[in-house]
């Protein structure tokens, strides 16, 4: 839990991540629900699109609606639109939109973004990125959740990720140290 002097994290999310952590549940919430119990969780209007209108069949989709009406998860414009060098790469507006707020907002901590293409383009825009799996590493090193939360989580949202990438994880959260190899 964070101290009424902690700053909670300020998180702007892509579709890719949000759906994962919208569609699986742990203990009886959404994933997506116990990080905005301790995140500020920000999407950018081509995400509520992509994930809500486009989406609205879907129980995640209902749900991040429900999340937006109740200022769960804030919808914010980026300030910039229009042409920029996003535009050559073969992005998604969402991914292009929540880059562009991740970089321009003040106080953003992350850009939560599990697409390959996405990722590398930010490293190179040098916006602060987090892969979901990284994020909830992270929300355990900040004493934000518990570890075992995470690992259940972890294990449920395995199926959304490639070999690897939750073995390595919980090796990460085992060993508390990002380096670990063993």
């Amino acid at each position: 839990m964070t101290t009424p002097a902690q700053t909670l994290p300020k998180l702007v999310v892509d579709s890719a991540s949000l759906i994962t952590a919208a569609k699986f549940t742990v203990d009886g919430l959404t994933v997506v629900e116990y990080i905005a119990q301790q995140c500020k969780l920000v999407i950018v209007p081509a995400v509520y699109n992509e994930v809500i209108v486009a989406g609205a069949a879907y129980p995640d989709a209902v749900l991040v609606q429900r999340m937006v009406a109740s200022g769960q998860i804030t919808v914010e414009a980026p300030l910039v639109s229009g042409d920029t060098v996003l535009d050559s790469y073969k992005l998604g507006q969402g991914e292009k939109e929540s880059m562009i707020l991740a970089l321009t907002q003040s106080g953003v901590d992350y850009l939560v973004v599990d697409d390959r293409l996405a990722f590398i383009v930010s490293d190179r825009m040098t916006v602060p990125k987090i892969l979901l799996v990284d994020l909830l590493v992270e929300l355990v090193f900040l004493g934000l959740i518990e570890r075992e939360l995470s690992e259940k989580i972890l294990k449920a949202i395995e199926p959304r990720y490639a070999p690897g990438f939750i073995p390595h994880t919980l090796k990460i959260l085992e060993r508390g140290d990002r380096k670990c190899l063993t």
